[in-house]
């Protein structure tokens, strides 16, 4: 009997560290949209911001990702998605007290959506932070896919914040 459990419980094991390993992810769809995209099967849903409409995370890395949409009737007609971005961008500036305008640079994610990308270090609470936003247009909306970590764990969370961003669907 002792045995069994043993040989259960290293199966038990293996599978477990299999699924670790083999990038799981779980496709998140929008509350208020047609938008959807794959995270690591280890994030989380969270309550990041009232208006967004996808919140995960990963806290234990400081790993954080949301989508904000606004639909284009709320904007004046001929609104770009660059024009959308520069808004989005402006505003984070203003409101966090950046010590400068970052460019905009325009990005092609999962293979055919076009759009605007920045990113911003701030100071926040006193931890310095990176943000890592891309501004897209799709099914009637602006998108901003609005992730952020800890300036140490930047540069390997922007690796997985990479494949979040390649995997945006719009679904039919």
């Amino acid at each position: 009997m002792k045995k069994l459990l043993s040989v259960i419980l290293v199966l038990v094991m293996l599978f477990t560290f299999a699924a670790c390993m083999s990038g799981d992810t779980n496709r998140v769809k929008s509350t208020e949209s047609k938008i959807s995209l794959n995270f690591p099967s280890t994030w989380i849903e969270m309550d990041l911001n009232p208006i967004a409409t996808i919140q995960m995370g990963l806290g234990e890395k400081e790993q954080f990702f949301m989508v904000i949409e606004e639909p284009f009737t709320d904007f004046e007609s001929g609104t770009t998605v660059l024009d959308y971005a520069e808004l989005v961008r402006d505003h984070l500036v203003n409101n966090t007290g950046a010590a400068s305008t970052p460019s905009l640079k325009k990005v092609t994610i999962a293979k055919n959506i076009t759009g605007q990308q920045f990113e911003l270090a701030v100071e926040f609470e006193e931890m310095n932070i990176t943000y890592y936003i891309t501004c897209i247009e799709g099914d009637g909306h602006f998108y901003q896919l609005f992730s952020w970590s800890l300036d140490t764990t930047y540069k390997a969370a922007k690796v997985e914040f990479n494949k979040i961003l390649d995997s945006v669907k719009f679904s039919k």
